[in-house]
C-alpha cells in the first residue's frame, strides 16, 4: 500500500510528498512556514524555534549553528549527550545505508558527532560500530579518536 500525505491544513490527501508541497501554493503558504507551524522543533540549547532551509536539514537538525552543540555537549549530562550521538549516528546509518562506520571528515561535515563530543563517549564508540554491524573504514584514525586522545 502506498503511503499517503496529508495537509495539516485542510486534510486532504496526496499521493505524493512533492503534491502535497505544491498543494500548499492553495494556501499561499511556503514550505518553511507549513513545517514550521504543524511540525515545530526547537533548538536544544536555547529553545528557540529552528530555521527551515529544507525539509531534510530540518528535521535532522538540533542545533542554529555547530557552537550551540559544543556548548550543548559540554554542558549536558554525560548519559543524555551519549544517547543524542548514538540516536543520530544511528539514524545516519540507518537513512544512508552506510556499511562502514563514518570517518572522521563524514562525522565533522555532518556535524554527527564533534571531537569534542566523543571524548566524552569515547568508550562507546566501539561498542556501537559493532552493534550497528559497521566495518571500522579507518582503524588507525578511529582508535585515536575514540580513545579520547585528540589528534
Amino acid at each position: 500500500m502506498q503511503e499517503e500525505y496529508a495537509c495539516k491544513e485542510c486534510e486532504s490527501k496526496f499521493k505524493s510528498e512533492g503534491a502535497l508541497h505544491k498543494h500548499l501554493k492553495a494556501h499561499n503558504m511556503s514550505m518553511a512556514e507549513y513545517y514550521t507551524r504543524f511540525y515545530p522543533r526547537y533548538n536544544k540549547l536555547t529553545k528557540e524555534p529552528l530555521p527551515f532551509k529544507n525539509k531534510l536539514d530540518y528535521f535532522n537538525i538540533d542545533f542554529s549553528n555547530r557552537g550551540q552543540m559544543i556548548e550543548w555537549c559540554n554542558n549536558t549530562d554525560n548519559n543524555e549527550v551519549k544517547e543524542y550521538i548514538i540516536n543520530q549516528l544511528k539514524n545516519r546509518v540507518k537513512n544512508k545505508e552506510l556499511k562502514y562506520a563514518p570517518n572522521h571528515l563524514e562525522l565533522e561535515v555532518h556535524n554527527l558527532l564533534l571531537l569534542i563530543c566523543i571524548k566524552r563517549i569515547s568508550a562507546v564508540m566501539d561498542k556501537l560500530v559493532k552493534s550497528l554491524a559497521l566495518n571500522q573504514y579507518i582503524v588507525k584514525e578511529s582508535n585515536k579518536v575514540f580513545s579520547g586522545k585528540i589528534i
